[in-house]
């Protein structure tokens, strides 16, 4: 084993050093010229040539050909006329032109005078505010124009930006009214100059910028990158000699000629000695077979929607004049439905490329057209090679993750630009003689280098914690052969977060039902990752096309924003009808995607539905029927036709819900219930006293849970059960505006403004008004910091800094740091006052604030929370949960070598600060120093997740949770695994006989911390299989979340006060867990985004836990595992071993579903050892948590 454990698994990165090239691009076409001045350099099949256009080559052509002594004479003639007209060196030249000849003779031409090369969108000028901006900023001394009616929409921009060029120019007058025109015809300018002109041009350096190319501007404003000679020469010479081409080869351009990954390949073949093509000024699938009938070996750069339209243009039966030497694929996801199209076409080589326009096309994945077949439906876009580098790391850092783990994809090498235009953001970083650029896309190297993409980050949907991939959908839909495109995106949802919902459009002559796409999808992935509801694009959208972006990207936002709009015009579920099953169906259609009338009345709901959509579906139906139901009555109303019974018999009348009574928000936290606590004022005054404050500070008091009590009580140091976490706000928002946010922020939650107050055996809440004395105790200035790493370390020792239990119990510091300018932010909290569920949500509206976004908050006052929690204690329903967890523990003494880890005295060191990223909030300690607690993060592939569940009904907590009592069995050699879980007590409303009002109750909107914890008592059976175990846990789960809120302190005192009966140690023996093994299963994930105005730079938490499992999954496949550890509890090398059975648990039980748990116990160590060596487990990675 611990060979295994030590042996090195390569991590995700690969960068090879070699020379540069020495010679500026200009300078190697004019080599090619000079070696091949008769081979045919450009053709343009939609110009013809005139009078005024250069003659045809010596073939004959009637279409406009240049060869590549021509272009280049060109080239001169015209960076002659434009240094006579003023444009000197260096000075920028803009080209908004189509794919037409002459874009090329102005490219070379402005490469010829050191002057960088900007070419723009055409259709930038229907959008003049952005084009003004674009020409404002980068000052262009020459425009180039296609026609008149470029020019006349040109004109008004001009003024706007600030800018008048030296030089404007048309290329054809065609749509130009005024005939005083002030801009000049193209070649009418090149016609005037002398014929004999000189070649001399000053001295070029390949270090200078050469060309600029923005951004497709899918988020937000388009972006300038400036790129090196050097940066776009290496790029295109990669692309030149990995695909081998040769003279004889040609390009049918089509890809717009202001892409980059056009303008890369372009340039690959001229550096080749071949031909570029330009069929049509834009793509046209008939000029592509014109293309092909003309020329030799031809290769065919696109976009799959491209491919598509190609395939479709071909009549039922037709071929191909001439099949394509090769296609390349780009700029979108491509699937196994985009490669049987390719096939289709008997290209003989399909090529799938990625690349970015900061960082050029990187990876390339070269497959034989024949042996598609072969290929799987993972398709990796390639490996990349010398000069070109990649890496993955983990979200917000440069550290490259081991080799079979997702992270986010790092552009690296010669070709990749070193920052934005104007923009002092240190986006781009340099290492190794290189640049860096972090891409934002989620991707996976294999073990032989392959690079998977999985999608961009910020497209990302979380579905009540569960990630989910829009291209893992989309792949999926593409595999129905009556859907011809699809597209998925994420919609709010008030109890999910987000759900996915899918655009399609349907293939011509097929017309399968919208039930039977979303059937398949749910047969494939599983109810938990279905989109909830498909719509088609023309149909329910009314759409004839997706809306793109300017690069002809799907332009996510607006798609988005069209299905919003359209579900606003939906009819509202909040209506019934006379049928109380057709209701009832209609609710979990709502939840799931299924078509009402296709749900089998009489099939348990949990064979097509997971736990959240129970939520969703009480909390909707809840509404519509205006009748309580609960997930416990789905347990026992577990069809569709017994829950209509259920709503429309008398056993849901007690359940009736007030419909005059008004909604959480319309009145006031403190006036909404009648609880009282005697005894409370004394010990307010007595804690306020110590804070400069008096009784008529006083806003609100209620009482703690259970469990938040114990945290409040244990306050052995001033930093106990703290967290601290550090932003930098961006550099746009002055100090006076980063604390008006903060005091709004303290404002809109009542327990971010609280002390503690302890009472006998309660500890009560005491919400202190939002009054100036409180804002000076609670937002305090700082001072200077000198950059952000001094920012995250400001007073970290020091225990005034911390927030107490004393209060208040959250904290913030501004501070002024003076590199990069800009105001920090440092909050305290004390854990009684969050979980990490809230603390997400309260992140969220503080960004929102920062944003300006001051919107009412939709939420229920904790204080309503509170008064039920503190109701339900007296009630039946409350002493049956304690008297099922006291069944459950009794005799656990004689179980206690069950217990892992063993206990071992742990230091109470201080504890070091590190990186980590919420909602973990963990710290780590350098290495060999022995103190403080530890964040592991690692991370294993599975591949049958998805079907496992669907076949088994299961979550993926259960599945995560199934693993844990395996490897505690293993570990013990007990016949049960005990350990601690948490859970968050939101699957349902904490009292469901009625809440303080009677209203429906949204649980994810309470406004505070719902988490419990209890003690898992999991037997196992040695017969049992896999699958048997993983059901047998789910169906125990279900039993939990039926007494989730079991007040903590009554199940304690009844197991002591059978302790002094029996002579036993169970409720000692019970503490123990809570300090040894922790299981929490991660539910939603902090996400930030690249336009969030406050941005996270590190976390550190005091709280004083033992062995912790964090298992989430990123997406459907992947499982990640943070591990925390109090150092002197366990080793490294036992933390170490200790995840990598873990994971090997997991993989063997989903692999071998019928295989008996001890069977597979046996195969723990070697299983560790497998999925280490085949790179399926990842090694621990540091400052992770």
């Amino acid at each position: 084993m611990a060979n295994a454990l030590t042996q090195p698994i390569p991590q995700s990165y690969v960068y090879e050093e070699v020379e540069p090239p020495h010679d500026h691009l200009i300078v190697l076409l004019d080599k090619i010229a000079d070696q091949r001045p008769h081979q045919r350099a450009i053709c343009s099949l939609h110009q013809t040539n005139n009078a005024k256009t250069p003659d045809a080559d010596e073939d004959g052509e009637t279409s406009l050909c240049w060869t590549f002594s021509q272009l280049q004479s060109f080239s001169f003639t015209l960076a002659a006329v434009l240094i006579c007209r003023g444009v000197a060196p260096r000075e920028n030249i803009v080209a908004i032109l189509h794919n037409q000849a002459e874009w090329a003779l102005v490219f070379w031409a402005a490469l010829r005078m050191g002057c960088p090369f900007i070419p723009l969108d055409p259709r930038m000028l229907d959008h003049s505010e952005d084009l003004s901006y674009i020409i404002g900023e980068i000052g262009p001394a020459a425009v180039f124009v296609s026609d008149g009616t470029m020019a006349e929409k040109m004109d008004p921009v001009l003024p706007t930006s600030g800018n008048q060029p030296s030089v404007k120019c048309m290329v054809s007058s065609d749509g130009c009214s005024d005939r005083n025109s002030q801009w000049t015809v193209f070649w009418d300018m090149i016609c005037r100059q002398p014929s004999h002109t000189s070649r001399t041009l000053q001295p070029l350096d390949k270090a200078e910028t050469a060309l600029i190319v923005y951004t497709s501007g899918t988020t937000s404003r388009s972006k300038a990158c400036p790129h090196q000679s050097l940066s776009v020469t290496v790029a295109a010479q990669w692309i030149r000699d990995t695909l081998c081409i040769a003279p004889n080869y040609t390009i049918c351009q089509h890809l717009p000629a202001f892409h980059s990954y056009s303008i890369t390949f372009t340039l690959a073949y001229w550096l080749a000695g071949a031909t570029v093509v330009f069929p049509k000024p834009s793509f046209d699938p008939a000029s592509t077979l014109e293309t092909l009938k003309r020329f030799d070996n031809v290769h065919i750069p696109c976009v799959p929607s491209m491919l598509e339209a190609l395939k479709d243009y071909l009549a039922p039966g037709e071929g191909l004049p001439r099949p394509p030497f090769s296609i390349s694929l780009g700029g979108a996801p491509v699937t196994m439905h985009t490669l049987e199209q390719a096939k289709a076409l008997s290209a003989t080589r399909v090529i799938v490329g990625y690349g970015t326009t900061e960082g050029f096309i990187n990876l390339l994945n070269i497959m034989d057209g024949s042996a598609l077949d072969s290929v799987g439906e993972a398709i990796p876009c390639g490996r990349t090679f010398p000069g070109l580098g990649v890496r993955i790391c983990g979200p917000n850092s440069r550290i490259p993750v081991p080799r079979g783990q997702a992270g986010e994809l790092h552009q690296g090498g010669l070709a990749v630009f070193a920052g934005y235009l104007n923009d002092t953001s240190a986006k781009c970083y340099r290492e190794n003689g290189c640049f860096w650029f972090p891409t934002g896309d989620e991707a996976l190297m294999d073990e032989t280098g392959n690079v998977h993409i999985m999608g961009r980050y910020k497209d990302l949907i979380i579905r009540g914690g569960e990630n989910i991939s829009p291209l893992k959908l989309e792949q999926c839909l593409m595999k129905i052969t009556e859907v011809q495109s699809a597209h998925v995106v994420g919609i709010p949802d008030s109890v999910a977060g987000e759900v996915p919902v899918a655009i399609v459009t349907r293939s011509s002559g097929h017309d399968l039902p919208v039930h039977s796409i979303q059937r398949k999808v749910v047969e494939e992935l599983g109810p938990a990752f279905a989109p909830r509801i498909i719509l088609d694009l023309r149909h329910d959208l009314k759409e004839d096309s997706y809306p793109k972006t300017m690069a002809g990207k799907v332009h996510k936002a607006t798609l988005k924003q069209w299905v919003v709009d359209y579900l606003k015009k939906s009819p509202s579920l909040r209506t019934s009808s006379n049928d109380v099953l057709v209701d009832v169906q209609r609710c979990w259609a709502s939840v799931t995607g299924l078509v009402a009338e296709s749900m089998d009345i009489d099939v348990p709901v949990r064979s097509f539905v997971d736990s959240l959509s129970s939520i969703q579906f009480c909390h909707i139906a809840s509404g519509v029927f205006r009748t309580r139901i609960t997930s416990k009555d789905l347990v026992i109303f577990d069809t569709i036709q017994k829950q209509a019974e259920f709503f429309g018999g008398s056993s849901s009348s007690c359940r009736l819900i007030n419909q005059n009574e008004p909604s959480c928000s319309e009145t006031p936290p403190s006036s909404r219930h009648t609880v009282t606590y005697p005894g409370t004022k004394a010990a307010i005054a007595t804690r306020l006293e110590a804070l400069g404050l008096t009784s008529e500070h006083v806003e609100d008091v209620f009482p703690m849970t259970d469990l938040l009590k114990r945290m409040s009580r244990d306050s052995a140091k001033p930093d106990r059960w703290n967290v601290r976490i550090s932003w930098m706000a961006d550099p746009s928002i002055d100090l006076d505006n980063v604390e008006s946010i903060l005091q709004l922020w303290v404002r809109r939650h009542p327990l971010l403004r609280t002390t503690a107050v302890s009472v006998g055996d309660k500890d009560y809440y005491v919400v202190m008004r939002p009054t100036q004395r409180l804002m000076n105790l609670q937002i305090r200035k700082g001072g200077h910091v000198t950059n952000p790493k001094a920012l995250t370390m400001y007073r970290i020792d020091c225990a005034d800094h911390w927030a107490p239990v004393t209060g208040p119990m959250c904290k913030a510091t501004t501070l002024q740091v003076q590199q990069p300018p800009s105001i920090g932010v440092i909050i305290t909290m004390h854990h009684a006052i969050y979980d990490a569920f809230t603390l997400i949500q309260w992140i969220k509206d503080l960004k929102r604030l920062f944003r300006g976004e001051a919107y009412p908050l939709n939420i229920h006052p904790y204080s309503e929370f509170a008064a039920d929690y503190e109701r339900f204690r007296m009630k039946d329903s409350a002493k049956q949960g304690v008297n099922f967890h006291v069944q459950r523990l009794m005799g656990i003494t004689s179980s206690g070598h069950a217990i892992w880890p063993p206990g071992r005295t742990t230091r109470d060191d201080k504890i070091t600060t590190s990186e980590a990223t919420l909602p973990v909030l963990a710290t780590e300690v350098k290495e060999g120093k022995g103190v403080g607690t530890e964040a592991v993060t690692r991370l294993v592939h599975l591949p049958r997740i998805s079907q496992v569940r669907k076949k088994l009904g299961l979550t993926t907590a259960a599945v995560a949770k199934a693993a844990c009592v395996l490897f505690n069995v293993h570990k013990t050699g007990a016949k049960e695994a005990i350990f601690a879980t948490t859970n968050l007590g939101r699957s349902r409303p904490l009292n469901d006989d009625a809440t303080a009002t009677g209203e429906v109750v949204n649980p994810l909107l309470i406004d505070g911390p719902t988490v419990t914890c209890h003690v898992e008592r999991i037997p196992i059976e040695s017969n049992e299989t896999a699958a048997q175990l993983l059901t047998r846990v789910a169906t125990l789960t279900d039993e939990l979340e039926n007494f989730l809120h079991a007040p903590l302190d009554q199940i304690i005192s009844s197991l002591e006060r059978l302790d002094q009966a029996n002579d036993t140690q169970d409720a000692a023996v019970l503490a123990s867990v809570f300090e040894r093994q922790f299981f929490t299963y991660l539910g939603e994930q902090y996400v930030e985004e690249e336009t969030d105005p406050i941005k996270l730079l590190h976390t550190t938490t005091r709280a004083d836990l033992g062995f912790v499992w964090f298992p989430h999954f990123r997406n459907d496949s992947q499982l990640e595992l943070n591990v925390t550890f109090r150092d002197g509890l366990l080793g490294e090398k036992e933390v170490s071993t200790a995840m990598s059975e873990y994971l090997s648990a997991i993989q063997w039980k989903l692999q071998e579903l019928g295989t008996t748990t001890w069977f597979m116990q046996l195969r723990f160590c070697r299983g560790a050892n497998e999925c280490e060596d085949r790179g399926l487990i990842a090694t621990p990675t540091r400052n992770r948590a």
